[in-house]
């Protein structure tokens, strides 16, 4: 059938991330498009409005999960709609749904769903229904307890960070102490100095940037998200410095955080990555009390 045609192009495509141009906008007339290339990208959670313009049309819709938890995706309005939700690249996690919703709308809930890149089609009831509707994506309950555990370790390319500083960042590991010693070997491998673990997480890590005088330093944070772990790096950040960031990978463009994901860990059991050496700032010393202990940055283990 006409769906089935559209499963296939949902589960296959590729994903636009990393540094791929984006999606091109739905042909004239169309408010969403029906392709995965086409697809309108909405958050999570959102609420968008959508119309069936004619018989056949399809609208697909593209999202994001952070983390994993209880996904519920569902129409409302007066029009009959069918819904086909799937995690792009993985046939297995597809479900469809006719009207489990109020009325005639589709709802569709997966209760353990994986973080990552996710697609939603909305099409009338036998292809034939036609009319406005408003999508609604939602995420919630907490994210359950990681298997795999993941750590950042930082080293300066001089005396000090303010002399440029890197990072290596390995996670979907089974063993901690192994994490701890695969990211603290590649930094080292990459010829910096100093090199020791700065946080180590069983959901996400992130890693903080500060100032203090012509000093400078890192700190480590963890979360349930990346923004949260993000947010932690710069709470403790801020306990010690000023102007913090969280700085960027220059070989992904992303900000310093990275995640443990079961899914993928299923398929790779390990991952690692090195992060951006920062160039040497002009007139920096190591001057100051309150740097980072020459043996190691503050560490941060979050519990388990």
């Amino acid at each position: 059938s006409t769906r089935t045609g559209h499963l296939a192009n949902l589960s296959t495509a590729p994903s636009y991330a990393g540094g791929v141009a984006p999606p091109p906008p739905p042909p004239p007339g169309d408010d969403h498009g029906d392709t995965l290339a086409t697809a309108t990208v909405v958050g999570v959670p959102s609420t968008t409005a959508g119309r069936l313009e004619e018989v056949g049309d399809l609208d697909v819709f593209r999202f994001e999960l952070s983390r994993a938890g209880r996904l519920q995706v569902q129409t409302t309005g007066g029009t009959d709609t069918f819904g086909v939700l799937g995690r792009v690249g993985d046939p297995a996690s597809i479900a469809l749904d006719d009207d489990s919703g109020a009325g005639s709308n589709f709802r569709i809930t997966q209760e353990a769903a994986q973080a990552g890149s996710w697609s939603v089609a909305v099409a009338g009831y036998e292809g034939t229904a036609t009319g406005a509707y408003t999508l609604q994506v939602e995420l919630s309950g907490a994210p359950p307890p990681s298997e795999y555990v993941g750590a950042i370790a930082v080293g300066w390319v001089g005396e000090s960070c303010s002399e440029g500083y890197g990072w290596n960042a390995a996670w979907n590991y089974r063993d901690r102490d192994a994490a701890v010693s695969k990211v603290e070997a590649d930094c080292r491998s990459r010829g910096l100095l100093r090199c020791a673990w700065a946080v180590t997480f069983s959901s996400c890590g992130a890693l903080a940037y500060g100032e203090l005088g012509t000093g400078c330093g890192l700190r480590g944070g963890y979360g349930a998200t990346r923004s949260a772990a993000e947010s932690h790096a710069l709470s403790r950040c801020r306990e010690d410095f000023s102007r913090c960031t969280t700085p960027v990978d220059s070989s992904s463009g992303r900000n310093a955080s990275y995640c443990n994901d079961g899914a993928q860990a299923a398929r790779r059991v390990e991952a690692q990555s090195g992060g951006y050496m920062a160039e040497p700032q002009s007139g920096t010393s190591i001057s100051g009390s309150r740097l980072i202990p020459e043996r190691s940055p503050r560490r941060v283990v979050e519990p388990r």
